[in-house]
């Protein structure tokens, strides 16, 4: 199952889009890896491989868990991930319509 789907299927509970919302940068951050990386048609061991993480590390990211992530994460993952990956800081966008 793609992560989109899997994403519309999660929004219909209240209480989990309540959290969703209330979260809405580091949600959307991991949102964005998660696309970027299947886009890229990437593994989360892959993806670790190019940015010298572990597939732990990607996974904690990808689920939100790792709310504040070091600039420098961030930034390695981005040129990993190249040109698939965005991320604007700044008014949320619809995620479940992206």
């Amino acid at each position: 199952m793609k992560f989109d789907d899997y994403l519309q299927e999660k929004l219909k509970n209240p209480k989990f889009k309540k959290h969703f919302e209330e979260y809405d940068l580091p949600v959307r951050l991991a949102v964005e890896i998660v696309r970027a990386r299947e886009k890229a048609d990437l593994t989360q061991v892959e993806l670790g491989k190019r940015v010298g993480m572990s597939q732990s590390a990607i996974a904690r990211l990808e689920s939100g868990d790792e709310i504040n992530p070091e600039f420098q994460t961030i930034t390695k993952i981005a040129h990993a991930l190249r040109p698939h990956f965005s991320f604007v800081i700044g008014e949320p966008r619809k995620l479940a319509a992206a």
